[in-house]
């Protein structure tokens, strides 16, 4: 049996302390992960849902964090945590309106260069 993993945000957004809202994705945990978490133990038995979020981190394929309008403002994919010796890869997202066209999205979210901590 294959399980993919979602755990969410569960209390207040509090800006640089807790960079989530309740009920949005804080992590996702593919096939994999759940499957080497669970191997840990050899019992598989679903320990990843009791996990803390330090030991659960090297197993996630996504984190995200938002900002107070609930936009994605920093996420970081496939372990570039920064942990367990892996690279530090959390990007920083900004929002911002674009010059108004016909068809075209009237906002556009960008990259920010250069790597930022992990807080998550």
């Amino acid at each position: 049996m294959r399980v993919k993993y979602f755990r969410y945000w569960e209390s207040t957004h509090n800006p640089g302390v807790y960079d989530g809202h309740p009920h949005l994705i804080q992590y996702i945990v593919d096939y994999e992960g759940t499957r080497s978490f669970d191997w840990l133990d050899s019992t598989f038995d679903a320990d990843y849902v009791a996990a803390s979020e330090n030991s659960l981190k090297p197993y996630a394929s996504a984190y995200f964090e938002y900002d107070s309008s609930r936009r994605i403002e920093a996420a970081w994919f496939n372990g570039e945590c920064g942990c367990s010796g892996a690279s530090n890869g959390l990007y920083r997202l900004s929002s911002r309106p674009s010059a108004p066209r016909h068809g075209a999205w009237p906002h556009r979210c960008t990259r920010n260069l250069g790597m930022a901590t992990a807080s998550g």
